[in-house]
């Protein structure tokens, strides 16, 4: 097994007191993987035969986590990121379909669900990118964004379809950050960048999730936004203020 990490300083910021660093790992052993992952609490168990060979990668920012996991073989995943964060993930597999908290999850499909239980299983050739994010930084820029609280349904376990035409250029943003700060991990130290880059990714994954959930027990609420005029110019508002 390899493993690399590189610290830089803390950033300030009200809502997050994380360093921001990069961690990557490599490993024939699933128990040596599962435990690679900094501060998280997991359990690995093979359910196909052959040689593991797996790799993951975590970037932290302030407030937020993003994750590249590849895996060869099938696996059942089980653990804890912890109770203040929730998670939102997608997978990409050669052959057969993974399954999240029980429920399949079709291509192009978002995982959803708090950090305090993981049940997932993957099938042979699989690959996941991930964001973990702090609910309060998830809460405040919700509200900037959708000027209303989060959807009571983000608080489930959930499988929940991709809009359509939006998670390939969700995969290639999430890949093409995590390995542009890979090849160059002193770009971490320059805290305004970092800020901007998580706000840029995490507000292409809330825009990636659908307009409605249906899920059995929330009889067909609303999700988080209306498409109107208004919301829309508070995003693109949101996002030059970002990319200035």
């Amino acid at each position: 097994m390899w493993w690399l990490r590189h610290d830089v300083a803390a950033v300030a910021e009200p809502t997050a007191t994380h360093s921001a660093w990069l961690h990557q790992a490599h490993s024939h052993d699933i128990d040596e993987l599962a435990a690679a992952q900094p501060d998280w609490q997991l359990q690995y168990e093979q359910l196909s035969r052959g040689r593991f060979d797996g790799a993951v990668q975590h970037v932290q920012l302030p407030g937020v986590r993003l994750v590249l996991e590849t895996t060869s073989q099938a696996l059942r995943q089980r653990g804890r990121m912890g109770h203040a964060e929730l998670g939102f993930a997608l997978g990409r597999a050669g052959g057969g379909a993974p399954y999240f908290h029980g429920q399949r999850v079709p291509a192009d499909a978002i995982m959803i669900g708090r950090g305090d239980e993981l049940d997932l299983t993957t099938p042979d050739a699989h690959q996941l990118i991930g964001l973990v994010v702090d609910q309060t930084l998830l809460g405040e820029l919700w509200l900037r964004l959708y000027q209303k609280p989060w959807s009571s349904w983000l608080d489930r376990k959930l499988v929940v379809p991709a809009r359509a035409g939006l998670a390939d250029p969700l995969r290639a943003l999430h890949r093409g950050l995590m390995q542009r700060l890979a090849d160059a991990p002193a770009l971490l130290h320059d805290s305004r960048a970092v800020l901007q880059w998580r706000d840029a990714l995490l507000i292409e994954w809330l825009e990636a999730l659908p307009e409605r959930v249906d899920a059995p027990d929330l009889k067909g609420v609303e999700a988080r936004r209306t498409r109107n005029e208004g919301r829309v110019r508070r995003l693109e508002s949101l996002r030059r203020e970002r990319a200035a």
